[in-house]
């Protein structure tokens, strides 16, 4: 007489396999150590191990279910449950533009330049015979070759007005060094003196309530066109820029 055939359920993916994902984590000990032999269940490293079974077999079910289903939070929206732009986006400056603009996010900063120096430290000189470097800024000798360091960076500050410049210049330094870039480094920030200039101009007015209210519009203008303020816009204004 013929048995029927037997309904058998298919084997759990392997990161849902607690007992599986431990077999191998045993098997795997004993290669990876030498001088640990204890691999019964009271032994601290073995339950250490369970628990990191455990957190793999979470995360195999968490990442099963589709993308809406994780985002999916009792009706209300689901992008509130996600980080927004402003935890996910930012990273540490890169490029100069980057530190430019956390230059200009310190308080009394109009404007900043960042200029690379050609050499951060003249004088020094390698030595091919004793492969070693010396410090040598009264002359090398003529075997010695110059060796120029790059990453040091000129930094030149434009205060706003009223500003005192020895406050923006330390509080500027500060949020550059908590911020320095691998093999870069800073000049102390130079802050620019106000520069007085004198415009000469015949102005021709047609009639209008207050001539001085005029007069003050006009030296706004020229201060903006001759040192113009660096423009911040917001996210809806530059997605409506394209």
């Amino acid at each position: 007489m013929a048995l029927p055939p037997r309904e058998t359920l298919p084997l759990p993916p392997p990161g849902l396999d607690y007992a599986a994902l431990r077999r191998a984590g045993l098997a795997r000990l004993p290669e990876l150590t030498a001088a640990w032999t204890d691999f019964n269940e009271h032994d601290p490293g073995v339950t250490i191990l369970e628990q990191l079974c455990y957190a793999l077999t979470d995360l195999a079910y968490r990442s099963s279910y589709p993308i809406p289903e994780l985002l999916a939070s009792g009706g209300r929206d689901p992008y509130r449950s996600l980080p927004g732009p402003a935890r996910v986006l930012p990273s540490q400056p890169v490029t100069l533009a980057d530190l430019r603009k956390l230059a200009l996010d310190v308080e009394g900063v109009r404007n900043a330049w960042f200029e690379p120096l050609p050499s951060a430290l003249p004088g020094l000189t390698y030595d091919p015979w004793e492969n070693a470097l010396f410090f040598d800024p009264g002359g090398a000798p003529p075997h010695r070759q110059p060796v120029a360091l790059r990453g040091l960076l000129r930094v030149r500050v434009q205060a706003e007005a009223g500003r005192a410049a020895d406050e923006v210049a330390d509080a500027l330094n500060a949020r550059l060094r908590a911020n320095r870039p691998l093999g870069m480094d800073f000049t102390y920030p130079q802050v620019l003196p106000a520069q007085p200039l004198r415009v000469d101009a015949d102005i021709e007015i047609g009639p209008v309530a207050d001539p001085r209210d005029l007069l003050a519009q006009i030296y706004c203008a020229l201060d903006e066109f001759i040192a113009p303020r660096v423009r911040f816009r917001t996210l809806p204004e530059l997605l409506a820029q394209g």
